[in-house]
Parts: C-alpha cells; structure tokens; sequence
C-alpha cells in the first residue's frame, strides 16, 4: 500500500484537473509516511498515508474555515481505498 494513495490519485487525473483541484505530495517525518495536499477554490486538505496502511483525511472549508471531513480509516487494497476516495469526491467535495 505504499504508493496506493499516490496511484489512486494519479488515476483521478482528469476529475482532479476538471475541478481546479491542485495535487501535490510531500514526504512525511515518520519513515514511510507521506501526504497528498489537495487544494480547491472550495476547500483544502490533506490525505495522509501511515506505514501500516492506515489513512487519514482532513478537509476543511475555505469559506468558512469549518472542518468538512476529518476520519481515519486503514485500507487492505488499492481498490477499496480508491472507492472510499471516490465516494468523497462525490458527495463531499466537488
């Protein structure tokens, strides 16, 4: 599950890019670890992955600065972590 959050996202491409949505990835403190920043005229946030597949969200409004989504969740396979990441985008961001 290493690169899983960064493929999931690299995939997502085009949705990404169709809602002015920017991706940008920085490496983590702890060993292994590393985030996604998504930045949006609605909100920003960020994903973060943790060496033991465990990942954690946190977006919040630019409007009104609230805190839009805030979970932890750990994921087994790419394909489910992609589903939870669409299901997001689908009903809370876009």
């Amino acid at each position: 599950m290493n690169n899983a959050l960064k493929d999931v996202l690299n995939t997502k491409g085009d949705l990404l890019a169709s809602n002015e949505i920017k991706v940008s990835f920085t490496d983590g403190q702890q060993r292994g670890s590393y985030s996604a920043n998504l930045d949006s005229a609605k909100y920003v946030g960020t994903i973060t992955y943790w060496p033991d597949s465990r990942f954690e969200f946190q977006f919040n409004s630019c409007e009104s600065g609230d805190v839009v989504i805030l979970d932890t969740k750990e994921f087994q396979t790419e394909p489910e972590l992609a589903t939870f990441i669409e299901g997001l985008f689908a009903t809370k961001l876009i």
